[in-house]
Parts: structure tokens; sequence; C-alpha cells
């Protein structure tokens, strides 16, 4: 893995990033002291700004960001996210169903998923509270698709433990607002030959997440009612290390643009994490994907009113209200799946190329474009996958020593749901993780918010997320032992 402490990379050029706001380097000088400083300039260090400034608005809070808001996976994807999927996935639990419940129990599963959807709601609460819908720079485009969304199957083995896990959760009681689809129904649906069969989700929508990570960051540098102190926001400030200080007991972050010292230092790096906190270099891990932007045919600028993911999540695609087309994935077809790769200043050509082939060979509506489409944009992204496929949320006093991790804070490895869920049957294992949704950081930012106010975490809160969870330690020498072997 390459040493990640030369950030800030040049990125690829995002699509949902033109013309976007806090792109360059502040030029406020860095504060000596805050109460309060956030590393990570995405939805998870915004959501914790966002409900530390609700919660205890005397705090002054500092967002570092290594390069410019939003820049990271939230401003890199493919933009699709559910409101409500019946707990198969978007959201869901980033691992097969059956395989969840054996792992942390039907109780705790079910739980999860509550969770997913109370953070949408509130998500959902926050855009029509706080966002714009001008069409600009911090209106979201929340667009909820009239059909929703579609889990797409192309081998025999994905049918069937689609299937099984669906059957699963109609059981247990959260597959009602799933469908079952026949491969004559999928035909039917989207044009093309090409799937099984599949699972329709009921409630799916489209978002411009780094526009809603945009309005996140207006709200918190707005001033508040109690004129408490202003929340500051530092760009390609990056964050060097974090050390306690031995003669006044605080935390002091080097920076490339000063030193700053807190009380508290909330770790929202995600796939990044272990660049400040080795303790986590194997247990979250980067993984790199690519997306294109494509214009629709012209004899048919509206395909499709769903979002599709197909091929255990390693495809997957939506069509915007203007008819743009974006689609990403194919990580699969390389060798390492492009994992334990953090640069997202680069593209993969063997990628690139089966990301063109894809519309034209899967959907008759591009064979008139040739073997491949144009693409007028394409960029790529990191995610930070868990071992366990949960985030850690939460001290890290227990997984740092008591000394060097008291006051330290952790918000990260969100597997692609922090920002996106795959949304596949098997709800991603170790797979896809290509979408983005919000499903899982807005609430987990408001969890570590109550942490550091020092008050009782709400009870919806998965006590799993904790970085020190018992079954989490467990699961995470199982792998290293197993990943030994091999």
């Amino acid at each position: 893995m390459a040493d990640q402490r030369v950030l800030p990379w040049p990125t690829t050029e995002s699509y949902w990033l033109r013309n976007a706001p806090w792109q360059g380097e502040s030029q406020t000088p860095l504060p000596e002291k805050a109460d309060v400083v956030i590393i990570g300039g995405g939805i998870t260090g915004f959501s914790t700004a966002y409900w530390l400034r609700q919660l205890r608005p005397e705090l002054k809070i500092v967002v570092i960001e290594a390069r410019g808001v939003s820049s990271g996976a939230t401003g890199r994807n493919g933009m699709v996210w559910c409101l409500v999927f019946g707990g198969l996935c978007w959201p869901n639990l980033n691992d097969a169903f059956r395989k969840t419940v054996a792992h942390i129990g039907l109780p705790s599963a079910k739980k999860l998923l509550e969770f997913e959807h109370l953070t949408l709601r509130a998500i959902k609460n926050f855009v029509s509270r706080h966002c714009d819908t001008d069409g600009g720079t911090f209106d979201p485009q929340l667009h909820i698709m009239p059909r929703g969304g579609l889990l797409l199957f192309t081998t025999e083995e994905q049918l069937r433990e689609g299937y099984a896990d669906y059957e699963a959760l109609v059981k247990a009681g959260v597959g009602d607002n799933v469908i079952r689809l026949s491969r004559e129904q999928v035909g039917e649906m989207t044009g093309s030959d090409k799937f099984l069969g599949g699972l329709q989700g009921k409630m799916v929508a489209i978002v411009w997440a780094a526009r809603l990570v945009f309005a996140l960051a207006r709200e918190v540098i707005r001033p508040t009612e109690t004129k408490g102190p202003m929340a500051e926001i530092h760009t390609f400030t990056r964050a060097q290390s974090v050390v306690r200080d031995p003669a006044t007991g605080y935390l002091s972050i080097t920076t490339s643009r000063g030193r700053i010292t807190a009380a508290h230092v909330v770790h929202a790096t995600n796939a990044w994490a272990w660049t400040l906190l080795p303790a986590f270099r194997a247990r979250i891990v980067p993984v790199r994907n690519q997306v294109i932007f494509v214009r629709p045919p012209r004899e048919n600028s509206h395909l499709w009113d769903f979002v599709i993911s197909a091929n255990d999540g390693y495809e997957y695609m939506s069509q915007r209200v203007s008819g743009d087309v974006i689609l990403g994935g194919m990580r699969n077809i390389v060798e390492g799946r492009e994992e334990g790769k953090p640069d997202d200043s680069t593209l993969n050509p063997k990628i690139s190329q089966s990301l063109r082939r894809y519309l034209p060979e899967k959907f008759k509506a591009f064979r008139a474009e040739g073997e491949e489409v144009h693409a007028e944009m394409e960029w790529c992204g990191v995610m930070g996958f868990a071992h366990d496929r949960l985030p850690y949320v939460g001290s890290l006093e227990n997984v740092l020593n008591k000394e060097e991790g008291k006051g330290q804070w952790i918000a990260a490895g969100f597997t692609g749901h922090g920002e996106l869920y795959s949304f596949t049957p098997r709800l991603v294992s170790q797979k896809s993780l290509e979408l983005l949704c919000m499903t899982r950081t807005f609430l987990s930012g408001r969890a570590i918010a109550e942490m550091i106010a020092g008050i009782p975490v709400s009870d919806w809160f998965p006590e799993e997320f904790q970085p020190d969870h018992h079954r989490r330690e467990l699961c995470y020498k199982q792998d290293s032992q197993v990943s030994a072997k091999l």
C-alpha cells in the first residue's frame, strides 16, 4: 500500500464536484486551539460538526480537510440513496442477512436496519429544513425514483443466494417493501435479456451527496442563536500527527498549515484512518472504485425510472432527471479488485474500457453507439472497508492506550455505506461497496457528538459499532489468522 502521508494527491475530476465551494486552500490562519478538531471534511465529519453545534453550541469546533470539502468518497461516488428498501438493501446490512444474523443475532440485525431507516429519515428532515431547492450548490436534488431500485442477478449462484436472503428477510418480517422479479419481468423493465432475475425495492432515491455536505458545512459555520464561538473550516490542511502534550494534557494536532491543540479529536477519515491511527491499518482497508458519466441516446433520453445494481454490486447505475447516466463499478475484473489502493488520482485503463463497453453489451438502446459509449467524464473514489463490515464509531481509549486514546474518537470504515451501500442480496460482503448512500454516517455523527457532549448516547445506536466491541475484536483476530495462512 502506498504511503498515504503524501496526501493530498491531485484527483480525477468528479461529476459531483464541478464548480463546488471550498475547493481551494483556506486563507485564514489555523487557530492555535479549539475544543474539538474534526479531521475529515466529508459527510461524516460535517455530520459530527452539525450535531455538536446543536448539542453544545458553546464549543469551538474546527474542521480540517487535506483537500477540498467533500473531496473524498462523498464527492466521488454513484449517488444512489435509498429511503426505504425493506431492510434488504438501500439501506442494508452490508452483508448477507443470514450471515449478519449468525454474527450478531436477529435482534441486533433488526436494530441495525432500524438505525439505517432512522438515519435516512433524519437526513430527509435535514434536507427539508436546511437545503436549497434552486438547483444550485446547496441543493442535493433529492429525487425519489418512481419504480425504486433493481437488484439484478447475472449468475445462478447470485440468483439462488439472493432469493434465499429475500425469503429470510420476509420470514423475519423485514421484507415487505421488496418484490421478487423473474427474468421476464426484469427484461421487460430494463430492455435487457442479460439478467437472470432480480429484486425490486419500492423506495429508492438519487441524491447529490456532495451538495448535502455543502449544506451541512453552511449550517456548521452559521452563527448560532446563543452567539457561541464560530466554527471554522480549513481546507488543504493535512493532519500529520496527533499526540498528547504532556505539559497541558491537551491533544496536539500537527498539520501542513501549523499546529492546533484541542480537548477532543474526531478521526472522520474513513479509508485514510490508518495514516494517523496505525492500529487501523488492517481494520479499515481502502478500496478504489471508478465511475463514468454518459449522455443518454438521443432517440431515448429517459430510459429508466429506477436505479440498477447488478452482479453482486460490481455494476451499478442511475439516470438523473437531466438524463445523464452515471455508471460505476467493474473493479472485480482486475487483480486485487482495487483493494488496498488509496490513490484516487489515477484510473485503471482495463476498468475504463469495461465501463464504456457495459451499456452497449447489456442494453439495446446504446448499441447504435458501437462497442463503446463516449464517457463525458470519468473519475474514481476511495472507500474504507471495515474488516467486519461495520463502521467504527466511538472512543479510542480501549483501542489505543488510555492515555493516548483519551479524547480521541473515530467514525470511519463505513464499507461504502457511509456514504454508500452497495445493494446486493448478499448485501456486499467484501465485494461491492460501490454506491454511496448516507445510511449510517449522519446519525453516527450524532452519536459521536453525544459522546463528546457527555450525554447518554441515544438507544438507537448499535453497540456493535463501538471500536472495542467484543464481537468485532474476535472477528478481527479470526480474519487475521485466516489472512496469515494465505
